[in-house]
């Protein structure tokens, strides 16, 4: 074997194969720098006589995980799309298609988005068992955008197809060469040269069938229009308001009818309009903003492997499940043999409900049950690691409980409170409370809610912190970092929601018309409490997109109020919360982002205005956001 390496592909030779191994770690994303080289080393390798075939593959177990997200991220920013002649990732796919010599891609780890649409058009595919395979763009408010809906649907089949892109689902190895993804499976050592051998027996054989010229398995045209029609009332709910489920659907069907060129080029369109869209680019704000959030300079974290937990009521219930189904040691200390029972009843219900949802097998719930001890006694919590208390609301009790801990644990183990209103400072004793003591807000039900506020104050230990996030993390939730001030971060931007729901129904505006108004604009549910209005016998004349700005501004307002005292770090880590808490639609791209995109001064004029017509202070700006939509007038300005 020869080789050479180039940057961001590697080039090789194994008796008369050529082998382009993508290296641009971690994922080997499809850069355009990556894109470039790879399109020159294909040309390379098909003028080459001494080549009779070609394997595309990715190093450190990674095939190609997708497009090149932060290149999506400044798009979602603003910037324009490039104008540049370099090759695509369309125009390397088009070159494997047409290609005289056949290309085969080895696939191991993930080949995701645009990483399995160049996969798709090789001429044929070797996986692992441990490959992923998906087109995953519907995510980010995107579709396939490089012929992934015209070639899928010939390998797999329309149904398989629209469901994999629908579902944003992710076919591993096994399943995929049962659909026909994969042709053959092979073990990661053996891969490459059984990818080799492939792609010597087509060229050997003189004759292979592209992506695109596939006809026997897509179907006709009425059996694919009631498949798609299937296909998107199952995951209508999923996308309500938005467009790419439609839009992917508009490009198979399109393909179906009139060809895969013609699919190609609706696809595109699709494609970038879509990409252009204000949903979009919420989605993809909302998809950097979640991997942002937490992020602080904390010491390193120390091995967690067994937790205690203080009470056993519906919230320490879910902790428990969530904390077990991370593989942690879990002690649950109930006040007495009766309630210990109850609580194992409960806790081994929920590991067989993950069971019966498909989450888990039998044997990994047993497992996670024979990690679970009761007691009664807290002196069984003296050697864990980590303990959270989920005792009732009641300020005393949990003073009395964190002084009795500090007795017990050793000094440097956290102990956190899953209060949603008792800040950690009203929680210590002074004097009398030792160790660690920070706040875990866990939101119901806590095994299915993702966010965690991790809740900190001055006198918080950054050690205790960093162990915090990184529990939150291992139990596969989202930490957001709240500096402790009354309501913490969720429930304070939000209470001026509730507040001004109450204050439109006071003012005659139907509770019903608020609810449809909210849900309309992408909440979970409406705000209204139950109720006829009362006070003010004029009532207001709101269209429903004002009806939306009266409600939501305020949530606005009291969110820049909180970042302007440094209560979180980020405008994006309340984004997040909002969304994964509160149901804010995410093709909105939460409440920061929504009121950026419809213009902060124009956010601040309206409060204005409704604080001096109501005379309610609920509706006056606060300084920092007044700040920061005069921050936003000026860049906007034309300069002179």
């Amino acid at each position: 074997m020869s080789g050479s390496e180039r940057a961001g592909v590697k080039v090789s030779t194994r008796r008369e194969v050529r082998v382009l191994s993508l290296a641009n770690p971690p994922v080997n994303a499809l850069a355009a720098p990556v894109v470039e080289e790879l399109y020159r080393e294909l040309e390379s390798a098909l003028a080459d006589t001494s080549v009779n075939a070609l394997v595309v593959t990715g190093e450190g177990g990674v095939f190609i995980a997708g497009a090149d997200i932060n290149r999506l991220q400044r798009i979602a920013r603003g910037e324009a799309l490039a104008t540049s002649s370099a090759p695509t990732l369309l125009d390397v796919n088009a070159l494997l298609e047409s290609a005289a010599k056949p290309c085969v891609a080895a696939i191991d780890g993930f080949a995701l988005g645009g990483g399995l649409e160049l996969a798709l058009a090789c001429h044929g595919r070797v996986g692992t068992p441990r490959a992923r395979l998906g087109l995953p763009e519907l995510r980010l408010g995107l579709i396939p955008g490089a012929g992934g809906t015209q070639r899928l649907p010939r390998l797999i089949g329309a149904e398989a197809a629209l469901e994999m892109m629908l579902t944003s689902r992710e076919l591993r190895g096994a399943d995929a060469q049962r659909l026909g993804l994969l042709d053959v499976l092979a073990d990661a050592e053996s891969l490459l040269e059984t990818a080799c051998d492939l792609a010597r027996k087509l060229a050997a054989r003189g004759q292979w069938v592209t992506s695109l010229k596939r006809g026997d398995r897509i179907g006709d045209l009425p059996t694919a229009r009631a498949v798609a029609e299937s296909q998107l009332e199952a995951v209508r709910a999923r996308y309500r308001n938005q467009h790419q489920a439609d839009a992917c659907v508009r490009a198979v069907l399109a393909g179906v009818e009139h060809g895969a060129k013609h699919g190609a080029k609706v696809e595109r369109d699709a494609f970038l309009e879509l990409l252009a869209s204000t949903e979009t680019r919420a989605l993809i704000h909302v998809f950097f903003a979640e991997r942002a959030v937490g992020r602080a300079d904390l010491p390193k974290t120390r091995e967690l492997r067994s937790v205690g937990l203080v009470g056993a009521g519906t919230m320490g219930r879910g902790i428990a499940v969530s904390l077990l189904n991370a593989g942690l040691r879990v002690t649950v200390v109930e006040s007495d043999a009766e309630r210990v029972a109850s609580a194992r009843d409960v806790i081994e219900g929920l590991l067989l409900h993950e069971v019966e949802r498909g989450r888990s097998t039998r044997e990994q719930a047993a497992e996670r049950s024979a990690c679970l001890r009761m007691a009664t006694d807290l002196e069984a919590l003296a050697s864990v690691d980590f303990v959270i208390e989920a005792v009732p609301e009641d300020l005393e009790l949990k003073r009395r409980l964190f002084v009795e801990l500090g007795r017990i644990l050793l000094a440097h183990v956290p102990r956190a409170s899953t209060s949603s209103t008792l800040e950690p400072a009203l929680l210590r004793q002074s004097g009398q409370t030792s160790g660690p003591l920070l706040g875990l807000h866990f939101f119901s039900p806590a095994q299915g809610m993702k966010l965690v506020e991790v809740i900190s104050d001055e006198a918080t230990d950054p050690q205790a912190l960093a162990d915090a996030r990184a529990l939150v993390k291992r139990v596969k939730k989202t930490p957001v970092l709240v500096r402790s001030c009354p309501g913490f971060l969720v429930n304070r931007i939000f209470m001026p929601y509730s507040q001004a729901t109450g204050f439109l129904i006071d003012r005659g505006v139907e509770p019903d018309r608020i609810d449809r108004a909210l849900f309309d604009f992408g909440m979970p549910k409406g705000p209204s409490r139950v109720g006829a209005p009362t006070g003010n016998a004029a009532a207001l004349d709101l269209s429903d997109d004002d009806i939306v700005a009266h409600l939501l501004y305020p949530v606005v307002n009291e969110a820049h109020r909180a970042l302007g005292e440094g209560v979180v770090g980020a405008a994006s880590d309340i984004d997040v919360s909002a969304i994964l808490a509160y149901g804010f639609p995410s093709y909105r791209g939460g409440p920061m982002f929504w009121a950026e995109q419809g213009g902060l001064p124009h956010v601040a004029t309206r409060l204005e205005e409704w604080a001096l017509r109501y005379s309610a202070p609920l509706f006056a700006p606060c300084e920092a956001l007044l700040a920061a939509a005069s921050t936003a007038a000026s860049s906007a300005a034309p300069s002179a």
